[in-house]
């Protein structure tokens, strides 16, 4: 019995002197048990997963790493490559390409090829974790007590959560910004031109992952150059970042001239941006105008406080967010107790009632989705006259990050993500506003001396903190009720006996992306391409596929000609016979 004591006293001194170690170890073990243990891995809560999935596994079946293309199975019966079950796509050198490139397809390649769909999990779960131990070191470097908290304040209470459990890039690429900041708040106790060259690298590498780094890089130099404007020598720095920035966008540009034929960056961002106005046919300025204005409020409003779908709601949450904010940023309002702990509660109404409103069956604004995001919007930089100390130049630099990233990214992201779960065009703020709304709390609590509103500053921010994370338990088991739905379809699909696959429904095609190269896909917009595939399949001796319709569809699947007929053989399946 002794020992047994000893041993556990032991097991918690170690506990006790590794408290961040133990937190990361505890973050490892939730994704782990829910990734490789609970949720269904052959199926996706989003379609764009299932497109990354095909453009890993075509890689790695090709072996070419540089030059990326989709494998085509059902190119003999689709030699115009129209039928494709993406849209995500392009045609280049008779190829389907992906529509933009990815660094992590030089990963994910090799981590599918040992470990299949599984492999496609390790890149976004590992990235969640090493975010969470980037914003530790992030929140040494500012000096917060209870330090160690803070992974899991990252991890489980933002939407980092629900990312860390997906195959969707956006855990990676909150990894490839929140190093870049890292490295770039270090230079507050010493220039070292080495980090900066890595934080141009890791920032190059995340444009080259995803569009809105773009946004993301000009955000976070911006903030440098601001947070080091009485310190202009660590404005050096920036030429070795610029160095590393350039020699990682040297080879994105070599990548897409190999796998394009030119320049294909910024083709994506200018489309969504302007929209398409009448077939692109727009007859007056004023139209396209007027296109590409709804269009911003819309992107606007989805990244803040869409949620809800009725409005009032939605004006009520976005009130009692700035609410929120305005008390907590006056060391005077924040003296009266009730005035806290009510903003607190408004908001925390608000957001239930976006939630049992839901729009659109998910929530993608940042204000439902993140409700301790008001606390980290709440720090202002004070006026300083000379070098303020490296902690304070740290949470500057977190702060006016994030500030610059979110008006650029409300006002020239070119659209909102649709479904997700919190704003995935903005995830680097994820991290950025926890650490921010941590800084909050401790420098609140340092500036009252009253117990009561010592009290109520507790009681505020720790519902805050809570909320957000029943909201993310929230995402997590949205993810896992769509991906079962997901399951059982997969399963249904798997089960039928037909080589060939044809759908009016691209995010049934892409969400059925394991069975990718099991069945042959094909996804149809009209009778006439319809009637097409149907005499090719006749031509090359097919008779027999699935056609999964959508709920309104345009196309008839009975067919008969001179030499053939489309004849149902149960629901989903169809046979080709000949007429005689």
């Amino acid at each position: 019995m002794s020992q047994m004591r000893f041993a556990a006293a032991r097991g918690y001194a170690f506990v006790k002197r590794h408290k961040a170690g133990a937190a990361l170890a505890v973050l490892l073990l939730i994704y782990g048990t829910l990734v490789f243990g609970v949720l269904p891995r052959p199926v996706f809560f989003s379609g764009d997963e299932g497109e990354k999935l095909v453009v890993a596994a075509s890689v790695a079946r090709s072996g070419d790493l540089w030059n990326v293309a989709y494998e085509y199975p059902g190119r003999d019966f689709d030699p115009e490559i129209r039928l494709f079950f993406c849209p995500w796509m392009k045609v280049a050198k008779s190829d389907p390409v992906p529509y933009h490139l990815s660094t992590l397809t030089f990963l994910n390649a090799p981590l599918y090829a040992l470990l299949g769909v599984d492999g496609m999990y390790l890149l976004p779960l590992l990235s969640g974790i090493g975010v969470a131990w980037l914003a530790y070191l992030l929140a040494r470097l500012m000096e917060l007590p209870g330090a160690w908290a803070i992974p899991l304040v990252v991890g489980v209470c933002t939407p980092m959560f629900f990312y860390s459990l997906t195959t969707w890039d956006h855990a990676p690429t909150v990894l490839y910004s929140t190093l870049a900041v890292y490295w770039m708040a270090r230079q507050a106790r010493r220039l070292r031109w080495w980090e900066m060259g890595l934080a141009g690298i890791v920032t190059g590498l995340g444009m080259w992952t995803r569009y809105e780094m773009y946004l993301f890089a000009g955000a976070v130099v911006l903030a440098y150059v601001y947070v080091f404007r009485l310190d202009r020598r660590a404005w050096k720095g920036l030429v070795p970042f610029a160095i590393g920035l350039a020699l990682v966008v040297a080879l994105m540009e070599a990548q897409i001239r190999t796998v394009y034929g030119g320049t294909n960056v910024l083709d994506l961002w200018l489309t969504r941006f302007v929209g398409e106005q009448g077939g692109q046919e727009a007859a007056l300025v004023a139209d396209v105008l007027r296109g590409v204005l709804l269009r911003r409020a819309e992107t606007v409003l989805a990244l803040t406080v869409d949620g809800s779908s009725v409005w009032l709601e939605r004006v009520f949450l976005a009130l009692a967010f700035v609410g929120t904010i305005v008390v907590n940023r006056s060391r005077k309002l924040q003296r009266r107790p009730l005035l806290v702990m009510g903003s607190a509660l408004m908001q925390a109404i608000g957001t239930v009632l976006a939630l049992v409103h839901m729009r659109i069956g998910t929530l993608v604004g940042l204000v439902p989705t993140l409700p301790l995001s008001a606390l980290g919007l709440v720090y202002t930089s004070p006026p300083a006259t000379v070098r303020p100390p490296s902690r304070r130049i740290v949470l500057d630099l977190l702060a006016t990050a994030s500030v610059i990233y979110l008006l650029l990214g409300m006002f020239l992201l070119p659209a909102w993500g649709s479904l997700g779960w919190g704003p995935r065009y903005l995830a680097q703020l994820f991290p950025l506003l926890a650490m921010l709304a941590w800084a909050t709390l401790w420098r609140s609590l340092a500036a009252q001396r009253d117990a009561d509103s010592r009290k109520a500053i507790y009681l505020a921010f720790g519902a805050l903190f809570v909320l957000s994370l029943i909201m993310q338990c929230v995402g997590v088991g949205l993810l896992y009720d769509k991906k079962q739905r997901m399951l059982s379809m997969y399963d249904t699909t798997r089960a039928l006996d037909a080589d060939y696959l044809l759908s009016e429904q691209t995010w049934y095609l892409q969400e059925m992306a394991s069975l990718y190269f099991e069945k042959r896909f094909f996804h149809l917009r009209s009778q006439e391409e319809y009637d097409t595939v149907m005499e090719r399949f006749y031509r090359h001796g097919v008779r027999r596929f699935a056609w999964v319709p959508s709920q309104v569809s345009a196309i008839e699947p009975i067919l008969e000609t001179g030499a053939f007929a489309v004849r149902p053989i149960d629901e989903l399946l169809y046979e080709i016979v000949s007429v005689d």
